[in-house]
């Protein structure tokens, strides 16, 4: 029994509810300029690379189900990384906004059951 329990089509469809939220939520929160456009960077990041990978929630398959695992830990990094930004770290709002967005890609990344699919590299 897998212990992982996100699909690979289940963690697509919160990869585009998290590239949305990256997009829509700091300006219905009120974040500041810098923050807000970190974000909309980050989300149109999310969505193409989702959009583009070869499972269920990908619109036009051009790049594997491995490849979009290794975007997805670069962009952890990323995400770790901008919590030193000073448009994120010097703004309340806008640093547990990014915790929380964080705490939720982490998540995604970590309980996906990766082995679902049979992987094109694989195939």
């Amino acid at each position: 029994m897998n212990a992982k329990p996100i699909t690979p089509k289940m963690h697509g469809v919160m990869d585009y509810a998290l590239a949305s939220v990256l997009l829509l939520g700091p300006p219905a929160l009120g974040l500041n300029n810098k923050a807000t456009n970190v974000y909309r960077g980050l989300a149109a990041n999310l969505f193409t690379y989702n959009a583009l990978t070869d499972y269920p929630a990908g619109l036009k398959p051009v790049i594997s189900l491995r490849t979009h695992k290794k975007v997805d830990i670069a962009n952890l990094v990323t995400f770790a990384a901008a919590f030193f930004l000073k448009g994120i770290r010097q703004d309340k709002k806008a640093l547990a906004f990014h915790a929380g967005v964080t705490a939720v890609a982490v998540s995604n990344v970590l309980l996906t059951d990766w082995d679902a699919l049979p992987l094109l590299d694989e195939v």
